[in-house]
């Protein structure tokens, strides 16, 4: 257990502070920290906080701040420089950065709980004014949201819980009856104002295209080992270059006219010691991400990691383009490419993307991105195909639209990726290689599409062949270098370490995640039938019916009979 100002729950030794000062309504609950920090644990698992990484930051610096006794106040500044990372020059007078994410904060509060309940009757919740984050019943923390009572009566009154029992309230009847008038009329006054203010003054313009991304590599990554380490400045440039050409999210740029610079100083740490550092930093230069890669663990150690650390910035499911989505994501998409993001996040999180697919299809249906959305089309519609037991083959399902996605941009990975899977289910190893090899070599930012070409084509290769253990070695990489995974990556994987025959990770794997799974849904449904496969919930193995429901699923993920086969045969034989 960490100590309070990690953010974690008190040692019973502490438990002094809570008895002492909580309420009677309170005290007879379990303690406030925990409470806290579990309730915020959940939120955070939301995909609307997976998807705002700032507004994670910041509901985690809270918590913190909320759980230790001992913090320093809260203030609009220490939220700026601790909480955000701004540079210690920040001025707060000048910026209204901290109070819009506070409020942007509190919307996402309120909108989390229209969609879920509080798990043990308290809602989080910022009080206007204050930045301490409280605890209470959700008919008194959002009782506009709070089901069978649409606002809150004018008689009532409001009151919410905080860690020392201190108990707030606000009486509504008190509201003089010609403030409301004046309240309205200001208002009114406000919208018209900015109804007629240039365009950046009422918010970020809409997002036209990938961003561009300067590279700044520093040091040499000498070490005293004797390890050969040659040509480490050089090898680490091509390795971002590539990520970057690979990335369906930013191109590469100079520095000073890039929304965003990554830098990586190969020399960060000591000649005993070496280690690179890697951060990047957006166009005010703030830190959106930072990494310490071992170089002393060996080359081929420091050339994973890397990877990991550029699929961690440039996926679809990446800071940057978690950064991006930030922009807009209370409105619609704007332009093609802010459709693209808002697709691409919500599937990497296992969102449904359906109606916004139809839409972004329908309002730009000449973009670049339509090779991408026409396969994406082509694919779920081959899932239904799938999960209804009809076979994938050409001509049926979401060939057509297959078919379109490959005459506009025939290179376009997904389709490949789509191509490759078709001709795999059909039995046609050698049609499906040139589209395997296409989608694994242009999607090195995508470890998850990865998993899900490979594993459909290892069974069209001999053992004794070399793309075999290629393959193989691919997979058994992508599983090290994701020990916690999100929870579509996680689940290709657990299929990749089944079919190679590792059930005690495909197990780790699933234990570890427990926490991370959607809780409904045909993925949560196959998380729970592989956990009582593999004996990780139940009693024993699995029925007859649960197996039988999991092929089933498994077909949605993987369309090779013989990969199907492999992955449950070794179930069975665990």
């Amino acid at each position: 257990m960490r100590s309070r100002k990690g953010g974690f729950p008190m040692a019973a030794s502490q438990a002094r502070f809570i008895d002492r000062t909580m309420s009677k309504d309170l005290a007879t609950r379990p303690e406030f920290e925990r409470l806290l920090a579990a309730e915020v644990e959940r939120i955070l698992g939301d995909p609307l906080f997976q998807r705002s990484p700032v507004l994670s930051r910041l509901l985690v610096y809270l918590r913190d701040q909320s759980l230790n006794p001992d913090a320093p106040p809260t203030t609009q500044f220490s939220i700026a420089v601790d909480g955000l990372g701004r540079r210690e020059d920040y001025d707060q007078d000048a910026e209204s950065y901290v109070r819009v994410q506070i409020s942007r904060l509190r919307k996402s509060l309120a909108d989390y709980y229209t969609r879920h309940q509080p798990f043990e009757e308290l809602c989080v919740v910022i009080r206007h004014g204050e930045y301490a984050l409280r605890l209470a019943p959700i008919e008194r923390a959002y009782p506009e949201q709070h089901s069978g009572r649409a606002s809150a009566s004018p008689a009532d009154e409001v009151a919410i819980e905080d860690g020392n029992g201190e108990k707030a309230q606000h009486n509504s009847a008190s509201v003089p009856f010609l403030s409301i008038f004046a309240v309205a009329a200001a208002l009114v006054a406000i919208w018209a104002t900015f109804s007629y203010l240039p365009g950046w003054l009422q918010g970020p313009p809409p997002i036209s295209g990938p961003p561009r991304v300067s590279v700044t590599i520093e040091g040499d990554g000498e070490v005293s080992t004797g390890e050969d380490f040659e040509d480490l400045a050089p090898q680490t440039n091509l390795a971002i270059r590539k990520a970057i050409a690979s990335s369906v999210i930013t191109r590469g740029g100079s520095l000073g006219e890039s929304s965003y610079d990554l830098w990586i100083n190969l020399s960060a740490g000591t000649r005993e010691k070496p280690e690179a550092f890697l951060r990047l930093t957006n166009a005010d230069d703030f830190v959106l991400f930072a990494d310490t890669i071992s170089i002393s663990g060996g080359q081929e150690r420091f050339a994973s990691d890397l990877t990991m650390a550029l699929e961690a910035v440039f996926s679809a499911a990446g800071v940057i383009a978690m950064d991006l989505n930030e922009r807009f994501e209370d409105r619609a998409p704007e332009t093609a490419f802010e459709c693209f993001l808002r697709i691409e996040s919500a599937r990497s999180i296992g969102l449904s993307i359906d109606s916004e697919l139809d839409r972004c299809m329908t309002q730009f249906a000449d973009s670049q991105y339509a090779a991408y959305w026409l396969a994406r089309r082509g694919f779920i519609e081959y899932q239904t195909e799938a999960f209804a037991g009809n076979p994938i083959e050409r001509g049926s399902g979401g060939w057509d639209n297959l078919v379109a996605a490959l005459s506009r941009d025939r290179y376009n990975y997904f389709a490949n990726a789509l191509a490759a899977k078709v001709e795999l289910a059909s039995g046609n190893c050698e049609q499906a290689k040139v589209y395997v090899e296409r989608a694994v070599e242009r999607s090195v930012t995508n470890p998850g599409l990865n998993v899900s070409v490979i594993v459909d084509a290892l069974p069209c290769f001999d053992d004794r062949e070399v793309a075999s253990a290629a393959y193989k070695e691919t997979l058994s990489d992508l599983i090290a270098r994701h020990p916690d995974p999100d929870s579509v990556l996680r689940l290709y994987l657990v299929f990749a370490a089944l079919e190679l025959g590792r059930t005690d990770k495909a197990r780790e794997l699933l234990r570890s995640g427990i926490a991370n799974a959607p809780g409904e849904g045909g993925m949560a449904r196959t998380f729970v039938l592989l956990k009582q496969a593999l004996g990780l919930e139940g009693e024993g193995k699995a029925s007859a019916a649960d197996m039988a429901e999991l092929r089933k699923w498994v077909g949605q993920y993987f369309w090779n009979p013989k990969s199907q086969d492999a992955i449950l045969g070794n179930i069975s034989a665990s």
